[in-house]
């Protein structure tokens, strides 16, 4: 018996009503889509009928691929190791019922967070051990022979730790497969910008720093202003406002002189210079985000530099 059904031919997989445990959208018109481990190209197909104009197919067994060209010439099929993918970006990634076969996982995922666009998804469907708390392996003996499941928790936490992830349920029991099988959908994690703002002494420098003791990278706009000053070829006209202000070290009075000058477009790019996506937050405090035109500029730039933003006021 074939692995996957097709109309009245039926497989061992229940393919009609695994295509609804995993919940891929029904209109994927003008998206891309890869399966890894496509087998005959059931996915493939789906996708193709939801609208989706470019699907690839990839799996190491060659004859299966060449069945799946016969099935859906549509789509297009390589027999390939899913290490071997290149930089090709998708829509979304298939990654069903496979990843126990592979002995480094965590490298895998994060190689195929690549393989994303920046608001694509991953659908995950694998055996996993439903549990939040522990951080572990399951070695479980299947007929093909022993394989490793993680918990939930493991696998949200390190495995996915480049995701977003959401549990959407459990998938269709396989037979020969003592592990209960989910399905997880995962896009790729946005680095986050923490924007505190309050008047002075409202006890924003206080907050900061808890971020900064547990190692989250902290910009004081007062300090961050003034050590940037020597960047003042990067936007003469806007430090000629911030020398005038300086001298009275007044925060306030240099926020006030920036914005009625039409400066907030210009110190808001030059702070998005000091942030990096290497960290996973970056957390920012200051009086000139209590400007609105300053707050909003910071905002546009980090969220079309895709960041998530996320704004308090003290």
């Amino acid at each position: 018996m074939a692995y996957q059904s097709f109309g009245d031919e039926k497989g061992d997989s229940r393919s009609a009503e695994k295509l609804r445990a995993i919940r891929l959208p029904a209109d994927l018109t003008g998206k891309s889509l890869l399966d890894i481990g496509c087998n005959e190209g059931y996915f493939c197909q789906a996708a193709l009928d939801r609208g989706a104009t470019r699907v690839l197919g990839i799996d190491t067994n060659g004859a299966i691929i060449e069945k799946a060209k016969q099935r859906v010439p549509g789509a297009e099929f390589r027999h390939q190791s899913w290490w071997d993918i290149g930089h090709e970006t998708f829509d979304y990634i298939l990654f069903l019922s496979a990843i126990h076969y592979e002995k480094q996982q965590k490298r895998l995922l994060d190689k195929l967070v690549t393989n994303l666009k920046p608001n694509g998804t991953l659908i995950l469907e694998a055996g996993m051990v439903m549990d939040w708390d522990k951080k572990s392996w399951k070695l479980v003996q299947r007929l093909d022979g022993v394989v490793r499941f993680p918990t939930l928790g493991l696998l949200v936490d390190d495995l996915l730790s480049r995701y977003s992830v959401r549990t959407m349920g459990a998938s269709v029991p396989q037979i020969g497969d003592p592990q209960e099988r989910h399905v997880l959908h995962c896009k790729p994690r946005k680095p986050t910008l923490f924007l505190i703002a309050g008047e002075s002494r409202a006890g924003k420098s206080s907050f900061a720093r808890v971020f900064a003791a547990h190692g989250i990278r902290t910009i004081h706009l007062d300090v961050f202003i003034g050590q940037a000053s020597h960047l003042a070829a990067t936007d003469p006209k806007h430090y000629a406002h911030y020398l005038k202000s300086v001298g009275v070290a007044d925060i306030a009075q240099f926020s006030r002189t920036m914005q009625k000058d039409g400066q907030s477009d210009g110190l808001a790019r030059l702070l998005m210079h000091a942030v990096t996506k290497d960290d996973d937050m970056t957390v920012v405090e200051g009086y000139p985000l209590m400007i609105p035109e300053f707050a909003q500029a910071v905002r546009k730039l980090a969220e079309a530099d895709g960041y998530k933003v996320v704004s308090i006021t003290l």
